[in-house]
């Protein structure tokens, strides 16, 4: 029974410490750090929702400048990609 339980809990921790250090593509947007990329992964729930929010649905969370510049780069990444 306890080591099912230590197996739990290492396997709970090591997922937490995944998420936690995961690189995100928000790191690269120029404004945007670490406490920004948590709060737009919480309000919008991915990364690709967040690349596709508009600047209305960005700035509550970020602020106008910051959300004027993630939705820029975004639309320029768009732009080089096709």
């Amino acid at each position: 029974m306890r080591d099912e339980a230590h197996r739990f809990a290492v396997t709970y921790h090591r997922k937490r410490r995944e998420l936690r250090d995961f690189d995100s593509e928000l790191m690269d947007v120029p404004g945007v750090g670490e406490v920004r990329k948590k709060v737009l992964l919480r309000a919008f729930g991915s990364l690709e929702r967040a690349k596709q929010a508009a600047f209305d649905e960005l700035a509550p969370y970020v602020g106008p400048k910051a959300a004027a510049e993630i939705v820029a780069y975004f639309k320029a990444r768009c732009h080089d990609e096709t």
